[in-house]
């Protein structure tokens, strides 16, 4: 059990550098775009991060604890809709290799995980639809 990343999405606890859930869904764009931990915390696996190899690491009980959880629900919510504000915001991110592209794949992949299919087809289709 990761109670480091439970409490975090319950809004209980902050990170390991020192942000709250709160902080981060409510941070400029160009902190999102700059910080390479945000995704980590806000979009959590099961397996660790090449960039940020101290991010959390969403084990199965933790994924079940948080999918009964209404706080952490509705926080993954508030995610899904910080990210999906961001891909519309500035689409300057859409370059070749652009590191965004594995922000949006690991998005995708946590919502899957969470059962928020939809989530993660909106995502895919928001950053389709930036690419044409």
């Amino acid at each position: 059990m990761n109670e480091k990343l439970l409490n975090f999405y319950k809004g209980t606890e902050v990170n390991t550098d020192g942000n709250s859930i709160e902080f981060m869904l409510e941070a400029l764009y160009k902190e999102f775009e700059e910080s390479h931990n945000y995704v980590q915390w806000l979009f959590p696996l099961p397996e660790a991060s090449m960039y940020n190899p101290s991010g959390p690491l969403l084990d199965n009980e933790t994924l079940e604890v948080m999918k009964n959880n209404d706080e952490c629900m509705v926080n993954l919510a508030r995610a899904y809709g910080y990210f999906i504000n961001f891909l519309t915001y500035d689409t300057q991110w859409v370059t070749k290799n652009n590191h965004n592209f594995k922000r949006i794949t690991r998005a995708i992949r946590c919502f899957v995980l969470f059962n928020r299919k939809t989530f993660a087809k909106n995502i895919y289709c928001t950053a389709v639809g930036a690419l044409v």
